[in-house]
């Protein structure tokens, strides 16, 4: 997935990616003193950060994590998730 998002990003090309991810974020952005961060998860947001991408999701999307993301390279293409993802929960 960061090469796909690496690779995505240098073709200057806009994208939305959307899915479960598995990476057990319990807030984003995460925080460094999380211990329950993977070293997979940890490279994922790097990733992220390194090409200046955005993760619109930032409430819990499974109990107490959040593991459904949405990723834009610009900011302003997604709005209101929140709505989306509880109509999909329920």
């Amino acid at each position: 997935m960061r090469e796909l998002i690496s690779e995505l990003r240098s073709t200057k090309k806009h994208f939305v990616l959307m899915g479960d991810f598995n990476y057990r974020f319990k807030a984003w952005p995460p925080s460094n003193t999380d211990n329950e961060i993977t070293r997979e998860a940890t490279e994922f947001y790097d990733c992220l950060e390194e090409n200046f991408v955005t993760q619109f999701v930032e409430e819990c999307t499974r109990k107490d994590a959040i593991l459904d993301l949405v990723i834009a390279d610009k900011p302003y293409v997604v709005h209101e998730t929140n709505r989306y993802w509880n109509i999909s929960r329920k």
